[in-house]
């Protein structure tokens, strides 16, 4: 009797939509925030990790290092991704790290290229704005809010490593 109590417990659960984690899938990680079935294709090796990283210019700093590393399934347009950005001897010399994380997908042509490909981050932060990242084989490219690139002769590019 126990027991089909409990199976009717999770029957019904699961009918209203009610989402839970899967137990047997272990990270401690922004990897916990992708979808069922993305956590299920992990624990079977089927999630990219890619890693973009390097310094860009900056105002108020010599710089600001970022570091996106993001997470899909193979051959989806959509993941979650682990933001670290270092602010350069920010304060009274001293670096000033921050940490963030969110959803990220795939956007497609820019006002310049109608076949450009361009990552759209979405912190789950939601006061904070989405970041456009012109994808390239090779490396992703800050775009302004208007998906244009910044005009400047200053390097906004961050190669895979």
């Amino acid at each position: 009797m126990k027991r089909l109590i409990v199976a009717l417990s999770i029957l019904i659960l699961t009918s209203c939509g009610f989402t839970y984690t899967v137990t047997d899938v272990k990270t401690d990680t922004i990897l916990d925030s992708l979808t069922k079935e993305q956590r299920v294709k992990l624990k079977l090796g089927e999630v990219e990790q890619r890693v973009y990283e390097d310094t860009v210019p900056a105002a108020s700093c010599p710089g600001m290092i970022y570091k996106f590393t993001l997470y899909n399934v193979k051959s989806a347009t959509d993941g979650v991704y682990e933001m670290n950005l270092t602010y350069i001897e920010a304060e009274d010399g001293v670096d000033k790290s921050f940490k963030s994380s969110g959803r990220w997908s795939v956007v497609n042509g820019i006002p310049s290229d109608s076949t450009a490909i361009v990552y759209k981050l979405i912190d789950f932060d939601t006061t904070a704005d989405a970041m456009n990242l012109l994808y390239n084989d090779s490396s992703l490219t800050f775009l302004t809010k208007d998906l244009e690139l910044i005009k400047s002769s200053l390097n906004y590019t961050l190669p895979i490593k």
